[in-house]
């Protein structure tokens, strides 16, 4: 099986929004399968500060 990757919400909560609707979607009636997902969630408080600075140049996924 494949394997996705998501980038998580702006914090803990919308990111289950996203994980739970991916589930939902996948599943079959009485299926307990579930898809293989990556998830990387950022640091919100250091985005913001480098938005705040704008240093554009460091908001990429190294």
């Amino acid at each position: 099986m494949k394997k996705i990757g998501i980038i998580g919400g702006l914090g803990p909560e919308s990111t289950v929004d996203y994980y739970k609707s991916i589930i939902e979607a996948f599943r079959t009636e009485g299926s307990l399968a579930a898809p293989e997902i990556i998830i990387y969630s950022v640091n919100i408080e250091e985005v913001l500060s480098l938005v705040s600075r704008k240093e554009w140049s460091s908001l990429n996924a190294d």
